[in-house]
C-alpha cells in the first residue's frame, strides 16, 4: 500500500487518545484460528524441504564442495517446528487446540505482537465496524509515515518492530518464503563454511541454540567437515527458522483479504534467552496481561506502543456510539487538532447487543 493514512478500528478510543499509546496483542490470540499458522500449513502442502536442500547444495557448489544428499532421518519440517517452540519443548501441532493462558509457549524467541490497520477504502466499513467493534467503536486514522518513524526509532534503540502489508495469496506467500529461505541459507554458508573447515564461532553467533549443544561443542575444525555436516545443517535450519518466525504474522488465509490489512508487528521475548544461549537478542517491550472478554481465553497478553500527537489525522465515530462518549471523543480530538467525522451508519444501524 502507498496510503498516507491507515485506519485502526477500536472500542478503546478514549484510552488510546488519553494515553497516546496503542496496545499490540499476540497474533495467536486473534479471531483467526490460522493467524501465524499459515506458514506451517504451507510447509505441509509445498515441498519447501526439497527447495532447502537445493539451496544448500547451491552453496556447496559455490565453495567447490561435493553435493550432499538429504540425510536419512533429517526431517527439515520437523526441525523447523521444534525450533519455533524449542525453548518450551512444545510443538506447533498443539496450537489449534490450545485454549490455555500461557501463550509464551509458542515462538518464545520472537513472539509477535500486532496492531491492525486497513486502508482508506475500508475506513467506514459496515463489515469491520460490526466485526471488530460491534458497531459501538470508532476508527482512528493514523499518519503511516509517523508510525513508521516510531518503528524506526525503536529499531535504532535495539527493538525489533516493523510495519507490513498482509500477504493473502498463497502463491505470493510461497514466493516470499522461498526468497527468505534462499537469502538466509546463502548468508549462513558464506559466513560459516569454507572448504574443509566449519567456522564454529560464526555458527555460535548465527545459530546459538545449535552451537550450545554438547555434541556440537565436542567437535572442532580438525574433525573435518564430514563429521560436522549434520551440526551445520542444524545450524542453517535454526538460522532460517528465526527469520521465518518473523514472517508468521504477515501471512493470512485469503478468506480475510477484503480487510486489506496492514500490521504493525513488534517481536518480543518472554524469557531472557540472552543468558541461556549467549545470543545478541533484541530488546523486548514490557509484556503485560489483562483479563480477556472471550470465553476461550482467561487473559490476553499485550505490549504498549507510544505515539506522538501528530500521528493522528482523523477520527470516525462509529454507528452506535453513545452520546456521552461522542462528547468525550470530540473534546479529546480538539487536543489533537484533528477532524471528527461520523460513520455513514451513525444512528442508522440498530445495536441489538444486550
Amino acid at each position: 500500500m502507498t496510503e498516507r493514512i491507515i485506519y485502526h478500528y477500536t472500542n478503546n478510543i478514549i484510552s488510546v487518545l488519553s494515553n497516546k499509546e496503542l496496545w499490540l496483542t499476540r497474533s495467536v490470540q486473534s479471531n483467526d484460528s490460522l493467524d501465524s499458522r499459515v506458514l506451517m500449513k504451507l510447509f505441509s502442502t509445498y515441498k519447501f524441504s526439497d527447495f532447502i536442500w537445493k539451496c544448500i547444495n547451491e552453496e556447496y557448489k559455490k565453495l567447490g564442495l561435493d553435493e550432499i544428499r538429504p540425510l536419512h532421518g533429517f526431517d527439515i519440517f520437523g526441525r523447523l517446528k521444534l525450533i519455533f517452540s524449542q525453548i518450551d519443548n512444545t510443538t506447533l501441532d498443539n496450537m489449534n487446540k490450545f485454549k490455555g493462558n500461557d501463550y509464551s509457549a509458542f515462538f518464545p524467541l520472537y513472539a509477535p505482537f500486532v496492531v491492525c490497520f486497513t486502508n482508506e477504502s475500508m475506513k467506514d466499513s459496515r463489515l469491520l465496524f460490526d466485526a471488530y467493534t460491534s458497531n459501538t467503536g470508532c476508527v482512528i486514522g493514523f499518519n503511516k509515515q509517523k508510525l513508521n518513524q516510531v518503528c524506526q526509532e525503536l529499531t535504532l534503540k535495539g527493538y525489533s518492530i516493523q510495519m507490513t502489508d498482509i500477504i493473502y495469496d498463497d502463491l505470493e506467500q510461497v514466493d516470499y518464503i522461498k526468497d527468505i529461505i534462499s537469502k538466509r541459507i546463502s548468508e549462513y554458508y558464506s559466513k560459516c563454511l569454507s572448504p574443509g573447515v566449519v567456522n564454529i564461532d560464526d555458527i555460535k553467533e548465527l545459530a546459538p541454540m545449535t552451537a550450545s549443544s554438547a555434541r556440537f561443542q565436542m567437535a572442532d575444525k580438525d574433525n573435518n567437515i564430514v563429521i560436522l555436516i549434520e551440526q551445520c545443517l542444524n545450524g542453517v535450519i535454526e538460522y532460517v527458522s528465526t527469520e521465518l518466525c518473523k514472517t508468521m504474522p504477515m501471512l493470512k488465509n485469503s478468506f480475510w483479504k477484503e480487510e486489506k490489512e496492514t500490521r504493525l508487528i513488534s517481536y518480543n521475548t518472554y524469557k531472557d534467552l540472552k543468558n541461556q544461549f549467549n545470543v545478541k537478542h533484541t530488546k523486548s517491550l514490557s509484556i503485560e496481561q489483562r483479563p480477556s472478554k472471550y470465553k476461550d481465553q482467561d487473559n490476553f497478553d499485550f505490549v504498549k506502543l507510544p505515539f506522538m500527537s501528530d500521528a493522528i489525522e482523523e477520527i470516525i465515530i462509529g454507528p452506535c456510539v453513545e452520546e456521552d462518549e461522542v462528547n468525550k471523543i470530540v473534546d479529546l480530538a480538539k487536543l489533537f487538532e484533528v477532524d471528527v467525522f461520523f460513520s455513514n451508519g451513525f444512528e442508522i444501524v440498530v445495536n441489538r447487543e444486550g
